[in-house]
């Protein structure tokens, strides 16, 4: 471990990213080295701003350790410290750790406020990293209250958001939690579409407890559409990283979903044999809702296997996780559930607008993009004539989509689209664009874009240059392909 007894104020900057980094891949240190800093801290007098970095730094270490009571104390006397420094530009990723810290505390609807809160903050000073995490988690409140429409809303906000700024940590984690909704939902086919757009990102950003996350997900969304020898493989495989990674709810979450697994292929020996080692992570990190799935699993098991003393073990332990969960339920604090869900709703309100700014500020989406851009390609197509023909574009070969892909592709179809031309984009990277009248011929166009996109320098960016084939299409063709969009609710349009 680095020693600090002789650090310097200089050097303060330094420290913290190696403790981000050690966070990522040894809790344990991390904290370790967190309060050994933070003591050489309180001997040097380091400036409010490294002192204040140095306090969030420390209540996130003591969020790891699940120890949310004291992380929560350690905020709020961050907060004062900022407050009276005028640091107002740590003010938002301070609030998404207090709301870290509720949530943790089963206070919901206090933490969906204090998330919301950040998320205006990071508005105000452009930190959109903290605005999406915020995203995600007031996602998972609302799924918690039932209100899925929402919670799935919400999700993909911060998808988007995580995507279009290449931002790799939170593409893991937004698409983490979307594709378990979808695969919650039974949609997973639209959860493997999402999985193998992060898998990358994953692997970049090096969080091996999201990287297992990932993988787990991509083994349940092949035995959702009975690929279940693909599914066995992603299970064995995150099984071993997990344990070579020595990721305790890692390992714990991928025995448990691997036990389901094997239930639904009538192997009840193997999966009582998974679900028991499960057992030891589960009980140190979830408070109530994985137990609970858990003992219900082992309840189908053992029941018909003919064990039916653990059987009952099972049903007793099922018992109490879910009143233990029912009392938790987040409608049930404060004044009553009428209030909170009217809490609720403002603060969902807040962040659709929020949404919208974010947009606006940084250019992310020009006003014609996704739906609106689909409405008015549409609407460009029911009144053209029958003789117009279409640009048909497919980037190819393209193992992963990822947000620097989508960045390109939507800045260089803005530039060839300055003038009359529409274009809309469909799933597998693929566009449809109606040419501007100026063009001569659809011809002329086609070659333009062909060698304005097989220009563009994507090796300078960190790309490999994808293989495009552009045709023309009829008019008709391309309204067949509008058709699955129309039907399928522009899903997959609206994830990217």
């Amino acid at each position: 471990m680095q020693d600090f007894s002789s650090a310097s104020n200089d050097q303060l900057p330094f420290f913290f990213q190696q403790l981000e980094e050690l966070f990522l891949f040894d809790l344990e240190q991390a904290y370790v080295a967190s309060c050994a800093l933070l003591a050489r801290c309180k001997q040097i007098e380091p400036s409010a701003l490294h002192l204040t970095k140095m306090h969030l730094l420390h209540s996130k270490m003591l969020w790891g350790k699940g120890q949310y009571h004291a992380a929560l104390y350690a905020i709020t006397q961050t907060l004062k410290i900022i407050q009276s420094h005028s640091l107002f530009e740590l003010k938002a990723e301070a609030y998404l750790w207090r709301g870290q810290c509720n949530l943790n505390l089963k206070r919901h609807v206090i933490a969906v406020e204090d998330f919301t809160y950040a998320v205006e903050l990071a508005l105000e000073y452009s930190q959109i990293s903290i605005a999406i995490e915020s995203y995600v988690n007031i996602s998972q409140i609302y799924y918690f209250a039932e209100q899925y429409d929402a919670s799935k809303e919400i999700l993909i906000i911060g998808y988007r958001l995580a995507v279009l700024l290449n931002d790799h940590k939170q593409i893991t984690k937004s698409g983490i939690f979307l594709s378990n909704y979808l695969i919650e939902s039974g949609d997973h086919a639209s959860a493997l579409y999402i999985l193998n757009q992060i898998e990358s990102s994953s692997l970049q950003y090096g969080d091996m407890t999201w990287v297992v996350e990932a993988g787990v997900n991509i083994a349940t969304a092949y035995a959702g559409i009975n690929e279940n020898e693909l599914a066995e493989v992603y299970f064995e495989s995150m099984l071993a990283i997990s344990k070579f990674n020595h990721a305790l709810w890692a390992k714990s979450l991928t025995l448990l979903k691997y036990g389901e697994f094997l239930i639904q292929q009538n192997r009840y020996e193997e999966a009582i044999d998974c679900l028991e080692v499960s057992v030891e992570g589960i009980s140190q990190f979830d408070y109530g809702n994985v137990r609970q799935k858990s003992a219900k699993l082992l309840l189908c098991a053992y029941k018909h296997i003919g064990d039916f003393e653990s059987a009952l073990f099972e049903i007793k332990k099922y018992k109490q996780f879910s009143e233990s969960l029912l009392s938790d339920h987040l409608l049930h604090g404060l004044k009553g559930s009428a209030l909170n869900l009217s809490r609720l709703d403002r603060s969902r309100k807040k962040i659709i607008t929020t949404r919208k700014n974010f947009e606006h500020m940084l250019d992310l989406i020009s006003p014609g993009e996704s739906r609106v851009r689909y409405q008015q390609f549409k609407l460009k197509c029911s009144s053209a004539s029958n003789s117009v023909e279409v640009i048909h574009v497919q980037l190819l070969g393209l193992l992963y989509v990822t947000g620097l892909y989508l960045q390109k592709m939507n800045a260089l179809l803005r530039e060839f689209c300055l003038a009359e031309s529409t274009w809309t984009k469909l799933p597998n990277f693929a566009y449809l664009i109606i040419p501007d009248q100026a063009y001569i011929n659809s011809s002329l166009a086609l070659h333009q874009l062909e060698k304005i996109i097989n220009g563009f320098p994507w090796r300078w960016h960190g790309l490999n240059p994808p293989e495009v084939k552009i045709q023309l299409i009829p008019l008709q063709s391309a309204i067949e392909f509008l058709l699955p969009l129309e039907d399928g609710g522009q899903k997959n349009e609206l994830f990217i």
